[in-house]
């Protein structure tokens, strides 16, 4: 049997969630291929308004199909669509020379403004590249670092002048405490003049506790010399 190739276009109910919309395609493209059709490709358009209200809805998911098959699984098909509750229309069509010439350029040109896009988004992405690449990002910590290097924050400053207090502090105390030793170490002139007359003070004082001490034997010596004298004169 001859096959041929199919459009069929259904609108699905759009209240469905977006799990229970891919379940009821993908059961109806399992429907087509297990009744012997061979799917070309399915589109779906997505959500639109419908030119009209269907059972009181103004929206429905539309989705287009291209299968091969036999003319008998047409009619297979379009009961189990009418059976399915979420199916608000459909319409199959037998694709002539005509259809098929302007689904092959349709196709075609959907794939050049792929490629096209593809290849834009490439070179964007190569032009952004470079500029990446040139643009070198300072982390925080670093650029807080350079930051505090080239702009010294006000407490190194006033630690800075402390320590040079300090060492002119340092400086004086050493320069006083080196004059003071100097003195220490050599007396005044008032003190070399005072120091005589403190020696001849001490030697003064010194003969006369020596006189002191002779005294009393100069006198007990002369006691002595009388004494012998008046022994002799008894004698």
């Amino acid at each position: 049997m001859s096959k041929n190739i199919y459009e069929i276009t259904y609108v699905v109910n759009s209240v469905l969630g977006d799990d229970q919309i891919k379940n009821l395609v993908s059961r109806i493209t399992k429907f087509i291929e297990k009744e012997g059709g061979n799917i070309i490709e399915v589109d779906e358009w997505g959500a639109q308004r419908l030119a009209y209200p269907i059972d009181k809805k103004r929206t429905g998911y539309y989705v287009n199909a291209y299968f091969e098959a036999g003319g008998d699984l047409i009619a297979r098909l379009e009961r189990a669509l009418t059976l399915e509750d979420d199916i608000l229309r459909f319409l199959t069509l037998k694709m002539d020379a005509v259809m098929l010439r302007h689904y092959e350029e349709r196709k075609e040109a959907r794939a050049r403004a792929q490629a096209e896009s593809s290849a834009a988004s490439k070179e964007e992405k190569k032009a952004e590249a470079p500029a990446e690449e040139t643009k070198v990002e300072v982390p925080a910590s670093g650029k807080k670092a350079a930051d505090e290097q080239a702009e010294p924050s006000p407490a190194p400053k006033e630690e800075k002048k402390a320590e040079a207090l300090a060492e002119e502090t340092k400086v004086e105390v050493s320069a006083s405490g080196k004059k003071a030793a100097d003195e220490q170490a050599e007396p005044s002139p008032a003190s070399k003049e005072e120091a005589p007359a403190e020696e001849k003070k001490a030697e003064a004082s010194a003969q006369e506790v020596k006189a002191e001490a002779l005294a009393p034997k100069k006198e007990t010596e002369a006691e002595t010399s009388a004494e012998d004298a008046k022994a002799a004169d008894r004698a």
